[in-house]
């Protein structure tokens, strides 16, 4: 961005753009379907807050809250969906919560793939990826995908000076190619900058003014303006048009749907209209029940026959008694006075029910069960069969990671290829054609001690080669370093009880027999 490129920046050709600029002004782009992405986005944006449900009624002169709890389920459950899609990772992860893993065509591995694993992982770690990844798991849930920036930018204090962004809802819009989904014709980015940020690239919008940065790019072709000035920059007094051949032959972004099925090319989140409406129909039916609830607790008596005021008296501490007084008994058979309270209905034990089943049905719909909410499900069950409870959620996370698998391999792959464009950390054309996949922490918890004891039968009964053993207990990184090691300890565990043999074997000898040896050694030497 900005402030990045501008710390070198010599020389600047000061423009003043449009300050009534709009985007239907720019040529080519899908403005219609771009604003309607907009304002789904903001409303998404509304019922992930819960902003949504802050509602009034009237009553007379004033205003009550139409849902006064204002329950929102949905916050929980893409927060849940979000830490279930990357799983049960170190809490000591760096670099990234995916890490990549990169291996030759033939499946093998050696120096060069292990270098380039080295590699995709710093990048990842300079961009701060594990936070990144984890919000761009949170914004897949809420607004049907996330979109990652792949950047080459020259002035990076960093020796590949890549860049890659999680991009705002609504600063990412994309076309791909018509069979391929994966791949985009061409993309914008569209992000709000005020008038400080737009001087920096001599662009003057006037002070307090607000525009747009836009960066439009082709697989051959990209270019950069800011409202309807075309930007250029100048470093190391070498002049750069903004607006030039893409060297790199790729668009550098990367969609990832949460779920994406059909022809659309935009993916789907948790917030269907389904959960829309239970959300609405939950705090509805638990506002009936407060008022019911209220109507039960606050009561209201009838009085009849009462004379003045009734008076509240504590004849002992703690008692309080009612008195309404008596009849006035002047000409015999007056009315007693009385007071009454009307039956009420009470809260029904159908409407509690009916509220539980919608919070039911809102867990079928989000794959959210209630075991993943903490809710008991009985202390005797074994962790199989809660896990097995959890299938649910676990089948949807594994749907997500399908889509994520893939569109974490494309940003890896525009990484390597803007590397070896640039002859950047030692990539070059023959790291492109390397297979990168993706490491990924278990979604549950995994019991450690029968994974060890699975490991290890396996390992007595020959059933899988040590590399791919320590894979399995997925918190090895670097598996052909860990087997070296292990073979460091065993030499090592080997000659120290050679020579515990050694000595024990010395120190045990008889006196006699020391003797002898003695005696053999000298007439040995007469």
């Amino acid at each position: 961005m900005a402030t990045k490129l501008s710390k070198v920046i010599s020389e600047l050709y000061r423009t003043v753009a449009n300050p009534q600029y709009s985007l239907s002004q720019l040529e080519s782009f899908y403005y219609t379907d771009y604003m309607a992405r907009v304002s789904l986005y903001k409303e998404l944006d509304a019922w992930f807050t819960g902003a949504v449900l802050d509602e009034y009624i009237k009553a007379g002169k004033a205003k009550i809250q139409k849902f006064p709890i204002r329950i929102n389920p949905i916050r929980g459950a893409a927060l849940k969906h979000a830490y279930a899609l990357f799983g049960e990772f170190p809490d000591d992860a760096y670099a990234t919560l995916v890490s990549p893993k990169v291996k030759k065509p033939d499946g093998a591995s050696d120096a060069s793939t292990d270098h380039v694993e080295h590699v995709l992982k710093n990048i990842w770690a300079e961009n701060n990826g594990t936070a990144m990844q984890m919000e761009g798991g949170i914004v897949a849930q809420i607004y049907g995908g996330c979109a990652f920036r792949v950047a080459y930018v020259p002035t990076l204090q960093t020796e590949s000076k890549i860049q890659i962004e999680l991009l705002k809802p609504g600063e990412f819009y994309g076309i791909p190619y018509a069979n391929d989904p994966w791949s985009l014709r061409e993309a914008w980015m569209i992000r709000e900058i005020d008038w400080r940020v737009a001087e920096e690239y001599g662009v003057m919008l006037g002070t307090g003014g607000t525009g747009y940065y836009i960066e439009h790019w082709k697989p051959n072709s990209y270019e950069i303006f800011i409202n309807d000035v075309q930007i250029g920059f100048v470093i190391d007094h070498d002049r750069y048009n903004v607006g030039a051949t893409n060297p790199f032959g790729v668009v550098p972004f990367v969609y990832i749907p949460h779920v994406r099925y059909g022809k659309s090319f935009w993916g789907e989140g948790i917030i269907t209209d389904a959960v829309k409406g239970l959300t609405r129909e939950i705090n509805a039916r638990q506002a009936d029940i407060g008022d019911a609830v209220v109507d039960d607790t606050h009561m209201f008596g009838i009085m009849s026959n009462v004379r003045g005021a009734p008076v509240v008296i504590e004849p002992a501490p703690g008692v309080r008694l009612l008195n309404i007084g008596s009849s006035q008994n002047i000409v015999g058979g007056e009315a007693q006075p009385t007071v009454t309270f009307p039956n009420y209905q009470k809260t029904s034990k159908p409407a509690l029910e009916y509220v539980t089943e919608l919070y039911n049905q809102f867990r079928r719909e989000v794959n959210v069960p209630a075991v993943a909410d903490g809710e008991d499900e009985g202390s005797q069950r074994s962790s199989l069969t809660l896990t097995t409870r959890m299938w649910p959620l676990v089948s949807h996370t594994k749907q997500e990671r399908v889509f994520w698998a893939t569109g974490l391999r494309i940003a890896n792959r525009m990484i390597l290829k803007i590397l070896s464009v640039k002859g950047l950390m030692g990539i070059g054309p023959e790291h492109l054609g390397m297979e990168i996949s993706n490491r990924w922490a278990p979604i549950l918890p995994r019991d450690r001690e029968q994974l060890v004891n699975e490991l290890s039968v396996r390992a007595s009964a020959n059933l899988g080669s040590i590399e791919h053993l320590l894979d399995l207990t997925g918190d090895i990184d670097n598996v052909p370093l860990e087997v070296t090691r292990i073979k460091d300890w065993m030499t090592f565990v080997e000659q120290i009880g050679a020579k515990v043999v050694s000595e024990g074997e010395a120190n045990t000898q008889k006196p006699q027999d020391v003797k002898d040896q003695k005696k053999d050694k000298a007439s040995g030497s007469q």
